[in-house]
């Protein structure tokens, strides 16, 4: 509580990430990184992008360093969390 937040500092919240059809759904926080609790395809959209990317086979607990603001239902790992 006594040090600035910095993008580099650990993250301090979470929230259940919960894949969409709707394209323009964003989340409420751009995340610091995304932990992959079942293993499989995560699309999601970063904060400098316009379109979804996707990380393709990603192993169960994986934490992906990345800014993201959405994710699509074509990803097929489950229990994503966002960290922020």
């Amino acid at each position: 509580s006594q040090f600035t937040t910095m993008l580099d500092s650990p993250a301090s919240s979470a929230f259940a990430i919960v894949p969409t059809a709707n394209a323009n759904a964003e989340f409420v926080h751009v995340t610091r990184y995304v932990y992959v609790g079942m293993a499989g395809n995560v699309t999601i959209k970063l904060a400098g992008d316009s379109a979804h990317q996707t990380f393709y086979n990603v192993p169960q607990g994986t934490v992906l360093p990345i800014r993201a603001i959405a994710i699509s239902n074509t990803s097929t790992a489950n229990a994503l969390i966002g960290l922020y």
